[in-house]
């Protein structure tokens, strides 16, 4: 069906020209595979949100650059990813696979999953069955439920205050030890004025050669404008992705 082919083609495509490390970065971001951003999953579970999010990956002078946003309210979701700040880019836009750097998705129960390529202004719409159970978010589920299964310690150690957008957060330092004494360590920034949520505006996660570090900016838990689950204005719809190629 076409909906489950045109996004699997554009991750196929974007793997191909670009390397997959960009997906399993934002991949790990929503399922806590170093239980450092429960905080993080927390706000993806909720019913109704809006976010947006910054994912960085720094190795000594090599910088890339991962945004988007992503809203939600019940059963229609929107995932935008911008790639065009990653060090790839310039080799996706020379082999015209530029239109790839920039992409949405919208689904709702009321019609197909549609695809954004918003750097041609574009649009496909699938042909899936309304209500058919989305495989890729199956995936983040499940690996999501390994890592509970992990149980892991952690261990929090608050070593500052700071405000992120205004809202003031708890800063803490973290280890995160596995059964097999695999340790992972980071820093979070803990929000204040959400209540019981307590989301983690900020990530640090230490690596070998640097770090990664997530940020969620304009944090609203609640209904977002019903605008985002529409096809935005002045995009012209496309069948296949291919017609971008020819």
């Amino acid at each position: 069906m076409r909906t489950n082919l045109n996004i699997r083609l554009i991750i196929l495509l974007v793997a191909l020209f670009l390397g997959t490390a960009p997906f399993r970065a934002f991949a790990q971001s929503i399922v806590g595979v170093c239980g450092l951003d429960d905080g993080l999953v927390r706000v993806t579970q909720q019913p109704a949100f809006y976010l947006e999010f910054v994912d960085t990956t720094i190795e000594g002078d090599k910088i890339s650059v991962i945004k988007g946003i992503h809203a939600k309210n019940g059963a229609k979701e929107r995932l935008d990813i911008d790639m065009r700040g990653t060090p790839d880019a310039a080799k996706a836009n020379s082999c015209g696979m530029g239109f790839l750097l920039y992409t949405g998705t919208i689904i709702k129960p009321t019609s197909s999953a549609i695809t954004l390529l918003h750097i041609p202004h574009k649009f496909m719409l699938g042909e899936g069955i309304q209500g058919e159970e989305n495989t890729d978010l199956k995936d983040v589920s499940d690996a999501n439920t390994q890592q509970e299964e992990e149980k892991p310690i952690v261990d929090k150690i608050e070593v500052g205050e700071e405000k992120i957008d205004g809202h003031p957060c708890s800063i803490y330092s973290i280890t995160v030890t596995y059964k097999d004494d695999r340790k992972v360590t980071g820093k979070i920034w803990e929000a204040n004025d959400y209540g019981d949520l307590k989301p983690y505006l900020k990530v640090i996660l230490d690596q070998p050669n640097g770090q990664k570090v997530y940020e969620l900016h304009n944090l609203k838990i609640g209904e977002p404008d019903e605008g985002w689950f529409e096809i935005p204005e002045g995009y012209a719809g496309i069948a296949d992705v291919m017609e971008l190629m020819r």
